[in-house]
Parts: structure tokens; C-alpha cells; sequence
């Protein structure tokens, strides 16, 4: 079962091709390398206030223009959402 805190922490994974927003908890920083190809970084995990700060201050133009996913990936139960 996962833990209710895991579900309102957020990352942001950063590879050669594409944004994914994740929904979850503390993970080893290896985690990310082994499951995205093309891995380059990860920022979080962060609530979700601090996930939408994390995009207003490094990808105010994905914000902008994906708000609306990002806001509904956030107070929603998706596990990703790649941008």
C-alpha cells in the first residue's frame, strides 16, 4: 500500500527528450537514472506548493503553458505525467 505522505510529494525528472512530472516519496538518486533513458537530473521531492515553485523559478514557459495538466496531475492520483 502506499504511504498517503508519498502521494503529495512530487519530482521533477529532467531527461534528453521530454519533462516528467512523478508522484513519489524519497527515492535513492540512482532510481531515476535506471528508469529514464537519457536521464540528465531530478529535482524534489517537493509538496506540491514547492513542485509549483520548482516550475515558476526553472520552466516558467512549460508553466505557462501546461498549467492546467500540471495543476490537474498535482490534486489528482496519476503516477506521471510527462511534459
Amino acid at each position: 500500500m502506499t504511504n498517503p505522505v508519498e502521494l503529495r510529494q512530487f519530482h521533477a525528472v529532467v531527461t534528453t527528450t521530454a519533462l516528467h512530472l512523478v508522484r513519489r516519496g524519497q527515492v535513492a538518486p540512482q532510481t531515476f537514472e535506471t528508469e529514464y533513458s537519457g536521464f540528465m537530473t531530478s529535482h524534489g521531492p517537493h509538496d506540491r506548493d514547492g513542485m509549483l515553485d520548482t516550475f515558476e523559478n526553472e520552466w516558467p514557459d512549460v508553466l505557462l503553458i501546461r498549467r492546467k495538466d500540471i495543476m490537474g496531475f498535482l490534486d489528482g492520483s496519476a503516477a506521471e505525467l510527462t511534459l
